[in-house]
């Protein structure tokens, strides 16, 4: 049976065997259907992307590979593929248009690699055609190898190649006449499964860092299929998951475990449906009977539906990523029979879960019950143990801790506490009943959707605007519980800098702003007038001071700085 086998190449093959026609994938957009995998296509099409890796491309065991393709059925087969070829994959996010989020990874990582798809709507490809060899140069004629592209970067010299994926004829930067999945299908590279081990690792997850950049969270064959097979919620039924690929709450799991059925949007092309709304519409005429839910969407559909009922109701709704508020027990009998309130992290993996199927276990921030093996405690910020319903930082105890960030040990040494507790890096409290209630992070971090941003990051980003003399983002609480980021800015001497011209300088240095990422000029794939989407990280003020507060040695005065945000941001 597939629970026995150890690693992820086993059980890929099993399932291809097993219920090798069965559907397991169902990519849409907003044109409808895009396409159903089957677990014979996802072993046929993978293995045969190992055997090129490893064949045909030069790559070997252990090689880091980044992926740069968004949820796709490419995705999909290019992750697997990177797995099963005994190579290491890694998210390629690309956020800043100078590409420094994904450096400091590629770095870190010691990529080898990187999977891009050919889109002008890509934020990968737009940062990597500068550095892909023009296909007129005299080392592409001698390269005769179809989908590989070489790479030259001093950003990280030690990534070299580049597999490009693509879904029509191109002309740049490598001429191909079909599309990467047709060419999949029609080449005799065998199917094999490399040799490796449960310990190897196949994925490093990435997570948001202090300094901004993120760290890397090593899993094993293991690990992923322990995982996997702790949770059941996916079990049975449809589920539909937008989440990314990339992303530890996004990955497989479902499949590897189960072979469940997974619908998700197909983002190749940007023609993915975007509202919640329309969203709600796709999980209906899919028939899915689960779906997992940020906080923020399941409101927006509440609000939605408040005149009018929706014409069908889901069997439960998983959520998690933000913390939680009573108001959401509405979508109990409107949206969903039952909610799966669950708290989960990169580095601890599944910590909390609870179903809820009344309004009146709905409270603000409830997160779940610790799950089985794992132990959570609250603690000062000295350290002890304080009393139920007292909050405070939340530490966390489990197998499924990681053991090590990636090639990181410092950064490995600041995050446990004594006798192998976790710091999460949340604040939250603890009922007398053992029930967890999540409030948020602690110190410089905000929560935006889902995704952890330390003011750190910002900073960097506003200190590259010419003009900046100092610049420190603050973490200001607001009224409405959240908490949000302020920048505090002081211009040099003679600087015509404005609170207007920071905040174009800043938006503008994100893929997700209106401007793109590369020349349209550059490739004839840029020909389309879409632009790459991405996330551009809140501010929701700029200040312009003569100096910083400072402390008695020196620092800047957080604490007194924050008062002042406050005042300008309530004013």
């Amino acid at each position: 049976m597939a629970d026995a086998l150890q690693t992820i190449n086993e059980v890929i093959r099993f399932w291809g065997l097993e219920k090798p026609d069965s559907e397991v994938f169902t990519f849409v957009n907003k044109h409808g259907r895009f396409g159903v995998y089957t677990p014979k296509d996802i072993w046929t099409l993978s293995s045969r992307f190992a055997s090129l890796l490893r064949n045909t491309y030069g790559f070997t065991s252990g090689d880091v590979i980044a992926n740069g393709v968004p949820n796709s059925p490419e995705r999909l087969i290019t992750d697997m593929g990177i797995i099963m070829a005994g190579c290491i994959m890694v998210n390629c996010q690309v956020l800043e248009k100078d590409g420094s989020d994904f450096w400091n990874t590629a770095r870190i990582a010691e990529c080898k690699g990187v999977v891009l798809p050919v889109s002008a709507t890509s934020a990968p490809f737009c940062l990597f055609q500068q550095h892909l060899i023009p296909a007129s140069s005299e080392a592409l004629e001698r390269q005769t190898v179809e989908g590989l592209a070489q790479v030259r970067t001093s950003h990280a010299p030690q990534l070299t190649k580049a597999i490009l994926v693509n879904r029509s004829q191109t002309d740049e930067p490598i001429n191909y006449q079909h599309s990467f999945m047709d060419r999949l299908r029609a080449t005799d590279e065998p199917r094999e499964l490399t040799p490796c081990k449960p310990e190897d690792i196949v994925v490093l997850f990435a997570t948001s860092g202090s300094t901004g950049f993120c760290k890397l969270v090593p899993r094993t064959h293991k690990e992923i299929l322990d995982a996997a097979r702790s949770f059941e919620g996916g079990k049975d039924g449809r589920y539909f998951s937008d989440r990314p690929f990339g992303w530890m709450g996004g990955f497989p799991f479902d499949f590897l475990a189960y072979c469940s059925v997974r619908v998700l949007q197909d983002q190749f092309a940007a023609e993915q449906t975007t509202t919640c709304s329309d969203i709600w519409t796709v999980i209906g005429r899919e028939k899915c009977t689960a779906a997992a839910m940020v906080p923020i969407a399941i409101q927006e559909l509440i609000t939605h539906f408040e005149k009018e009922k929706p014409d069908f109701m889901l069997s439960a709704i998983v959520t998690s990523g933000q913390p939680l508020r009573e108001t959401l027990s509405k979508a109990l009998g409107l949206l969903t029979h039952a909610m799966v309130a669950a708290y989960s992290s990169t580095e601890a993996g599944m910590v909390c879960a609870s179903v809820v199927t009344s309004a009146a276990q709905m409270a603000d921030f409830f997160s779940g019950r610790p799950i089985s093996g794992v132990q959570l405690k609250i603690v000062d910020d000295k350290g002890a143990e304080v009393p139920r319903g007292k909050d405070g930082q939340v530490l966390v105890k489990s197998f499924r801790n990681l053991k090590r960030y990636y090639r990181q040990p410092e950064e490995t040494q600041a995050l446990f506490a004594t006798d192998g507790w976790l710091q999460t890096g949340d604040r939250g409290w603890l009922d007398e009943a053992g029930n967890f209630y999540c409030l948020g992070r602690t110190g410089d971090a905000v929560l935006q959707g889902s995704v952890v941003i330390y003011s750190s990051w910002p900073e960097g980003i506003l200190a590259k605007c010419p003009g900046v003399a100092q610049v420190s983002v603050v973490v200001v609480p607001m009224a409405s519980k959240e908490n949000a980021l302020c920048a505090c800015v002081v211009p040099h001497v003679g600087s015509n800098l404005t609170e207007e011209k920071l905040l174009k300088f800043y938006k503008e240095s994100f893929f997700g702003s209106s401007s793109m990422g590369a020349d349209p000029a550059s490739s004839s794939v840029s020909s389309s007038r879409k632009q790459p989407s991405g996330f551009v990280i809140d501010l929701k003020k700029i200040l312009l001071l003569d100096d910083l507060p400072k402390t008695l040695t020196g620092k800047v005065n957080k604490k007194e700085l924050v008062t002042v945000a406050s005042k300008a941001m309530l004013g």
